[in-house]
């Protein structure tokens, strides 16, 4: 370790006053005597001890935020004695939860009103008492307000329900009664910590945002303190007393605003951070006993060649175990992806699974393939940054990170720091269930630069290499953040199995292009002479062939040397192998309403973070974000399906319709095969000349698309959005498609309900589709639906039917009142008895209005019905007699 390193740790360490003691060389064998390893343990995390054999459960959208924490309180108190509710938030949970009552044979009673559910559990409320507290979602209450967490404290100590203000009324009715007011002003984190510390535990801490309603149940389970040091309350330094008075080596579960300085300081005061924070129903996972034997079967029979290059991809975050509980295990993007199984990966995860979701654990080992392996996440218990961690804590953590490996037969650990000290190394080496790590240092996890570093003839590998795109970095982009230019410097690295040059760690940053997607374009482009391992294979490789001497800098080909000639990113997600593996549809018109259509296309994105298609809230959405960059003409999602085009299919109608407040860029394709090759065209609309088209609240909906040039072809028509560099909100709706013989656009009906107004008419601006009908909103920008329509030669009367959403919260609350403008073949046209060119909307209630159209009887006429001002006018129907 570098003395400035040394300095620096020491500085940092000094600046806390709570008997720290400064740093030292670690030299414990100075005497030639080794210290004595402790036994490999786990234990690390509370686990509650039992759960019942009825569960009770019930939905998160059947209550209001409120009342999901009054629902999480019940069953954190009630996990004080057994597990016994569950929380069912997403179709992840739905998951769990089936395993768990399958595996376990359990009861379900379900209900649909939370305060039922409490009912049902009054026995286990202290006095039928309620701790008040304030909820960041009530009105006039600010997002950095810490009620929630002192009220969380004192339901785990008390055995009191938590009711927030709003709700207040509600639990008084019922029969409950003011216990503790934790709203008034001499409450704080201070205040909770010196009242109740002795009645707490100090195994364990909950650090938790105000507005999340998880990990709650686990705090109160196990009678752990809940704070938020974020947030400042009053005393500035609570959050370093409160983790000094709990025990060496404790968790800190949940989360915070700056990972780098939250972990540091808890590191410093060797504590384990794990990310929890959108973590529910821990008091019930935790409950659940197993008798898995966990084994990887990893066979390790790859033998060093001269003339390869070894590469081994470990993908990030697998500390992370909210991410574990929710939607790793199951999204696409990641372990639930159809490509994994295709080339060997190494998975990191936390072994804190083993004690809070064992059925998640159960999961992931009965699904995996031989091509996956587990590797402890960052830093092997939880995630520490070992360089800053107390030297005399060192021993019983690495004892942890043992045990846990030893149950979950895993061999190597990721560690993630800021810097390097090859000594911090040595005891976790002494354990035979260790065989090496993986270092992430740094920024982008880069700072090792592919080096070794060797303690007891174990490898500790630095990550060489990283995909990783990161807002605002170009450079940084240019190298890293394409999967074909990291795989271009691969293809040129030694292939010398003698040399650590010869191997290279690839780190995947989840969050940006670490996704399997991208995982799967990053091998297709590695050379034939690059075998992929796995980290185990590879810690292996270098064990065995590699000179165990410590080297810092590689001899490397930088990113740099490449400079003048690197490749071109690929923009093309099709191939022409996947072209011919897709069948022909048999249905060439869809409105996307029902299930049986939606089988007729597939749906794919990029792999990014935030990229999704298919259905979602009763629509087909494509949604992506580059993250800011721009760099990438590679679409964030896409759907395609396979058509033959015969002599009467001449034009696509397709009707598309962007998200709010962010524009996006939308394009449609053509893929078709020619002499071997396939060949991609993008279609020009009769409406607009675009390649990507930036398509606006204001654009029109509906394109039509040339079809003639394709008769009698095979092809894939591909709808694909992607980022416009806008942030949140760019995202497109699929609302039709149809490939038809003629489209004149005009209407032949006389009345259209909601669904039929989404379906036929032209929307533009800022248009929603509800429940209670189409509403046109205007915040600033006019919002406009319009057709064209053959009117009957009787017609006489257009009628509209309008309302006005109106609010919870009093007078305060409501919107602006719309007015609604009606305009024939672009003339106002003002309702009968009107006073004004529009009509205004002020009722809740849906009222409607008549025109006169007689005079266009028999005419092919354009309505138009435009929100000019106001921000909700809500139409159920439109029609004329």
């Amino acid at each position: 370790m570098k003395l400035i390193k040394k300095i620096f740790i020491c500085l940092m360490i000094l600046t806390f006053a709570f008997g720290i003691v400064g740093c030292k060389d670690n030299d414990d064998d100075k005497d030639g005597e080794k210290t004595e390893l402790l036994e490999a343990k786990t234990g690390l995390y509370y686990r509650v001890p039992k759960h019942a054999d009825t569960v009770y459960t019930i939905h998160s959208k059947k209550m209001t935020a409120q009342e999901y924490v009054l629902v999480a309180s019940v069953q954190g108190i009630v996990a004080q004695k057994q597990a016994s509710i569950f929380i069912i938030e997403d179709a992840d949970d739905e998951m769990w939860f089936e395993q768990i009552v399958n595996t376990y044979e359990l009861q379900v009673v379900e209900f649909d009103n939370p305060w039922d559910l409490v009912s049902n559990f009054k026995s286990y409320i202290k006095d039928l008492k309620y701790v008040l507290y304030n909820h960041v979602k009530e009105e006039g209450v600010s997002y950095t307000d810490l009620s929630i967490n002192y009220a969380t404290t004192v339901a785990g100590v008390e055995n009191y329900l938590m009711v927030s203000k709003s709700i207040e009324q509600e639990a008084i009715e019922r029969g409950f009664t003011l216990g503790l007011d934790t709203t008034s002003y001499e409450w704080d984190t201070e205040y909770v910590f010196n009242t109740y510390k002795d009645k707490l535990t100090n195994k364990y801490l909950v650090h938790q945002e105000p507005s999340k309603g998880q990990l709650r149940d686990y705090a109160i389970a196990g009678k752990a303190l809940c704070y938020y040091a974020d947030y400042y309350d009053g005393n500035r330094e609570i959050g370093t007393t409160i983790a000094s008075w709990a025990e060496v080596n404790a968790p800190i579960l949940g989360w915070t605003q700056n990972e780098i300085n939250f972990v540091s300081a808890n590191s410093l005061l060797s504590k384990v951070t794990l990310a929890a924070d959108w973590a529910a129903n821990l008091s019930f996972y935790s409950s659940l006993e197993t008798e898995a034997e966990y084994q990887q079967n990893i066979s390790k029979n790859v033998t060093a060649e001269s003339g390869k290059h070894y590469v081994a991809i470990v993908i990030s975050d697998g500390d992370n175990l909210q991410w574990m509980t929710n939607t790793f295990a199951t999204s696409e993007l990641y372990y639930g992806s159809k490509k994994r199984g295709d080339f060997k990966m190494t998975w990191t995860i936390t072994p804190s699974l083993y004690d809070l979701a064992p059925n998640i654990l159960d999961y992931l080992y009965d699904t995996k393939t031989e091509n996956d392996e587990f590797i402890a996440g960052p830093s092997g218990a939880g995630y520490v940054n070992v360089t800053e961690y107390q030297e005399s804590s060192i021993p019983e953590y690495a004892a942890y990170v043992a045990g846990y490996l030893e149950k979950t037969d895993m061999e190597v650990v990721n560690f993630l720091d800021n810097y390097i000290d090859e000594e911090k190394y040595a005891t976790f080496a002494a354990y035979d269930q260790v065989k090496g790590g993986i270092l992430s240092v740094g920024d982008y996890y880069l700072e090792g630069a592919g080096g070794v570093y060797w303690q007891n003839d174990k490898p500790f590998i630095c990550v060489r290499d990283t995909l990783w795109r990161a807002e605002g970095a170009e450079n940084h982009n240019s190298y890293y953040g394409y999967v074909e230019r990291v795989a271009q410097r691969i293809n040129e690295y030694s292939t010398d199995p003698t040399s650590i040059e010869g191997y290279t760690v690839v780190l995947a940053h989840a969050w940006s292009i670490g996704s399997m997607d991208y995982l799967a374009r990053f091998v297709d482009a590695l050379g034939d002479h690059v075998e992929l391992v796995t980290a185990s294979e590879l810690v292996d490789l270098v064990t065995k062939n590699v000179e165990h001497k410590n080297v810092e800098e590689l001899d490397d080909i930088k990113p740099e040397d490449l400079k003048d000639r690197l490749v071109p990113i690929s923009t093309e997600q099709y191939s022409p192998e996947e072209f011919q593996s897709i069948q022909v549809s048999t249905k060439k018109k869809f409105l996307f309403t029902s299930e049986e259509e939606l089988s007729y296309w597939t749906f794919n994105c990029g792999g990014l973070q935030y990229d999704f298609a298919g259905y979602m809230d009763g629509k087909v959405i494509l949604d992506g974000s580059d993250l800011e960059d721009l760099l990438d003409y590679f679409p964030n999602s896409w759907m395609y399906s396979k058509f033959h085009i015969n002599e009467d299919d001449n034009l696509l109608e397709i009707k598309v319709n962007s998200g709010y407040n962010a524009n996006t860029n939308y394009r449609l394709r053509v893929l078709y095969m020619q002499k071997g090759s396939l060949v991609s065209n993008i279609l020009d609309s009769e409406s607009y000349d675009f390649g990507y088209y930036l398509l606006s609240e204001s654009s029109p909906s509906i394109f039509i698309y040339d079809l003639t040039p394709y008769k009698g072809k095979d092809i894939l028509i591909s709808i694909e959005q992607d980022d416009s560099g806008e942030g949140s909100g760019e995202l497109i709706s699929v609302n039709k498609f149809a490939i038809v013989k003629e489209v004149n656009g005009i209407s032949n009906l006389k009345y259209w309900d909601s669904n039929q107004i989404f379906d036929e008419w032209v929307l533009s601006g800022r248009v929603a589709k509800h429940i209670e009908g189409i509403c046109l909103e205007n915040f600033g920008t006019s919002s406009v639906m319009s057709c064209k329509v053959q009117l009957a030669n009787d017609a006489s009367t257009l009628s509209i039917s309008v309302r006005k959403f109106i609010r919870n919260g009093g007078a305060d609350a409501q919107d602006k009142n719309a007015q609604v403008v009606v305009k024939i073949n672009g003339q106002v046209v003002r309702a009968k008895d009107a006073e004004f060119d529009y009509v205004s909307v002020t009722l809740g209630n849906f009222r409607i209005f008549q025109y006169d159209i007689s005079e266009y009887a028999g005419q092919v006429i354009t309505i138009e019905i435009i929100n000019q001002y106001g921000e909700h006018a809500c139409f159920d129907k439109v029609f004329y007699k």
